[in-house]
């Protein structure tokens, strides 16, 4: 039998407990207002705060999800875990929201003085969030239009020839030329 099954079974056997000779008498169910307390009551979880603490541990942060999105879910199950008081347990909320949120996320807060109320880490999470992703809408549109600011050829293609003098030099490395430049030294 399943939470709701009990809880039915209870309210009933509350009312039944009160019939004389089969029939229940209208007092049995009192008011209308206490009746559905009584039925709410009777069906609601009562391990709410463990089950509550428990969805908290399994959830996730989901790739594409925005940071202000997963925060309200969060805070949704921390207050129903007991954790989301008017004085927060900061340090514990900061550990859960460093396991659950991406690494690179975290990472830029860590770039800066780390805030130590839950608040301000929150506040920071979601400000880098939603510079990532106003980046990520003007990167490709300035990119196709030939207006991207920055150029950072990818690795491969550049050879990193250090010369007798110190100097360090890059230098294209076209399939062509990249068995003759694997072990230069160039004189400048």
């Amino acid at each position: 039998m399943d939470h709701q099954d009990s809880g039915r079974t209870n309210f009933i056997d509350k009312v039944d407990k009160q019939a004389v000779n089969g029939h229940i008498p209208d007092d049995a169910w009192g008011t209308f207002e206490n009746f559905v307390k009584a039925l709410k009551k009777s069906f609601e979880d009562p391990n709410r705060g463990k089950t509550a603490y428990n969805q908290l541990e399994k959830f996730t942060y989901t790739p594409g999800r925005r940071a202000d999105e997963f925060f309200q879910e969060f805070e949704t199950l921390a207050g129903r875990a007991g954790y989301m008081t008017p004085e927060p347990n900061d340090v514990y909320l900061i550990d859960l929201v460093e396991r659950k949120v991406p690494a690179p996320l975290i990472r830029k807060v860590y770039q800066d003085e780390v805030p130590t109320v839950y608040a301000d880490y929150k506040d920071k999470i979601i400000r880098f969030d939603n510079l990532e992703r106003r980046l990520n809408v003007i990167a490709p549109a300035q990119q196709k239009q030939g207006t991207f600011p920055f150029f950072y050829p990818p690795t491969n293609h550049y050879a990193i020839i250090p010369s007798k003098t110190g100097a360090t030099r890059y230098e294209s490395q076209s399939p062509q030329r990249k068995a003759t430049l694997e072990a230069a030294t160039v004189d400048e």
